[in-house]
């Protein structure tokens, strides 16, 4: 799968390979690919991408996992950074599924 982005700076085309967590980034300043390997989540990273991906809302989370629905938003928040998503929470779970990241 190749993905691109709008940035300007090195890392906007990424090949990723299928039922792998490695990945190509083309490098713009050095004119090469470097290869790459995508963090993977958490125990309990995975447990909230899970939840999300059976189509359980914060709320519902946040109390199966004993914090506030903010802190949960906040989590929710640092993984889209951590997976450099920056919309809604489908986009996240399609990444994350797509990516490999729940099993």
């Amino acid at each position: 799968m190749l993905s691109c982005s709008e940035a300007s700076t090195s890392g906007n085309f990424q090949l990723h390979y299928e039922n792998s967590h490695d990945y190509e980034e083309y490098s713009f300043v050095d004119e090469t690919w470097l290869k790459k390997r995508m963090p993977q989540p958490t125990k309990r990273e995975a447990e909230i991408l899970t939840y999300l991906k059976h189509g359980m809302s914060v709320k519902e989370i946040a109390q199966k996992l004993g914090i506030t629905n903010s802190t949960l938003t906040h989590e929710i928040s640092a993984l889209k950074l951590k997976y450099g998503v920056k919309n809604n929470i489908l986009h996240l779970i399609i990444y994350a599924t797509n990516n490999s990241l729940l099993s």
